[in-house]
């Protein structure tokens, strides 16, 4: 057997991207800055690496296996980042101790998970995101959905769906279900993967009677506009799954009402992160089978590193963006600049104003093939030669060759 050559292969899980891909990537990343910024989230960044008992804060000691790890030369146990919500929740937690005001904070970062690849998941991935700190009102919930339908706007996806659920729901349904801890366990894993047919039979192996488990089964079927809100009500008198049900109610109302027609709720829903304690969320478009954005409300996550502070937030996967925007190239198109013997002065001026007026600008060089789209040459002091593909036209100013591009581009 012939061993691979591990200098010519990229680490399983991982992604070049390409000039053009880059470029809309960057583009992506550019609409979602600017969203967050018309939204007052400001930017910050942490750490690629972290403790990784600040790590198991958010994914827990049972999903150590997600995480990438190594050691420094002190000996101590650091970690890839898993997610970005818990380093946030440490730099909340710790650089904003004495402020007790609302925090609303953005990233644009990337997330490692030694995951396996394949179905939109990879070993290293991108993601843009916001957390809103310091508040526990239904507005904060509603304004993070809000954000995160503004998101999908500004990338011109239309056609997206949001579904809403409520953690504390199905915790309370399962706290009244005479179901054991074991199989409570069970059934929350069922759920998580939507694996309904696993969700099934441990229904039908478990010793409750009959009318508990087509209450669960009924339960698990509440999916659909805000009606289904009474539906669960008549289906529970748990306390604690009215209590969420009240308060899933009261988010939809502050949603707008063209965000509520893209709403669809999920009352089975859970998520992967033990850290989410109230309203969830998770956004799809329908030619993806996965994900494309996921959030949610995380009122107890900040206490592990100092005080208790409600918190709610969103990230979108940048990856999976970039399977769905249809925008032409993103890119400005560059033009080449070349010159005849003794106009270097010209050609530099030339340039100069070209990139002043933001139109990328190339020298070629000497060896360099004369095949560029869009090529510039100087040949005299007020004779400025283009060619644009087949079309030649000779420009008697830098001014009218500078008119010409920004028009192009």
């Amino acid at each position: 057997m012939i061993k691979a050559d591990l200098r010519l292969q990229r680490p399983r899980g991982t992604k070049d991207y390409l000039p053009q891909e880059t470029r809309v990537i960057r583009a992506i990343e550019e609409r979602i800055r600017t969203t967050f910024q018309l939204w007052g989230y400001a930017e910050v960044i942490t750490p690629t690496f972290e403790h990784i008992d600040v790590l198991r804060q958010g994914t827990g000691p049972e999903s150590d296996e997600v995480i990438f790890r190594f050691f420094d030369r002190e000996g101590h146990t650091l970690g890839l980042r898993s997610d970005a919500t818990t380093p946030i929740a440490r730099l909340a937690a710790t650089r904003f101790a004495e402020s007790d005001s609302i925090l609303r904070l953005a990233y644009l970062t990337n997330i490692f998970r030694y995951v396996d690849p394949g179905m939109g998941r990879e070993r290293e991935f991108h993601q843009a995101g916001v957390e809103l700190i310091g508040s526990a009102r239904p507005e904060a919930d509603a304004e993070v959905i809000q954000l995160a339908a503004e998101v999908f706007s500004a990338l011109e996806i239309p056609d997206y769906r949001l579904d809403l659920g409520e953690v504390s729901f199905i915790q309370g349904v399962l706290a009244d279900s005479g179901l054991s801890a074991k199989e409570q366990r069970a059934v929350r894993l069922a759920l998580l993967n939507k694996d309904f047919v696993a969700f099934g039979e441990i229904l039908a192996q478990a010793a409750i009677p009959d009318h508990a488990k087509q209450q669960l089964i009924s339960i698990s079927r509440l999916r659909g506009g805000v009606e289904v809100i009474a539906e669960a009500r008549e289906l529970t008198r748990n306390k604690q799954a009215h209590a969420a049900l009240d308060r899933l109610e009261q988010v939809c109302d502050l949603l707008n009402p063209e965000v509520l027609r893209s709403v669809q709720l999920d009352l089975a829903m859970l998520k992967d992160l033990d850290y989410y304690t109230g309203v969830i969320f998770e956004g799809y478009v329908a030619e993806l089978g996965y994900t494309v954005c996921t959030g949610g409300r995380y009122d107890r996550l900040i206490g592990r590193f100092g005080p208790d502070r409600p918190a709610t937030g969103f990230a979108f996967g940048l990856e999976r963006l970039l399977e769905l925007v249809r925008w032409p190239d993103a890119g400005r198109v560059p033009v080449y600049l070349s010159y005849a013997s003794g106009l270097r002065g010209e050609a530099h001026r030339l340039a100069e104003l070209l990139r002043g007026q933001q139109i990328p600008t190339i020298w070629q060089l000497a060896n360099e093939a004369q095949s560029a789209a869009l090529h510039v040459e100087v040949l005299a002091p007020n004779e400025f030669r283009l060619t644009d593909g087949d079309r030649v036209v000779v420009f008697a100013s830098p001014a009218e060759v500078s008119a010409y591009l920004k028009a192009k581009n």
